[in-house]
């Protein structure tokens, strides 16, 4: 039976991943799945501010935006 899903872990969560064993992201055909992205900062910090909280998971989230060098189309508006 072939695998039904890919997971995605870029370098930047691979410790966290290995740690707590989930996968940040699978890949299911053309669909990309995103789990467990909180808005911490780069030093596990969570900002008291929402928007800074979304710009955190926004800039977590950039490495399973592209794709061979280019924007995928979950970003463009």
């Amino acid at each position: 039976m072939p695998k039904l899903f890919a997971a995605i872990v870029p370098p930047s969560l691979k410790a966290v991943s290995e740690t707590f064993q989930f996968a940040p992201a699978v890949r299911i055909g053309g669909q990309i799945l995103i789990s467990g992205i909180v808005g911490t900062d780069a030093q596990g910090l969570l900002p008291p501010d929402f928007r800074s909280q979304a710009e955190n998971v926004f800039t977590t989230l950039k490495p399973f935006s592209t794709r061979r060098g280019r924007r995928s189309m979950m970003w463009r508006a």
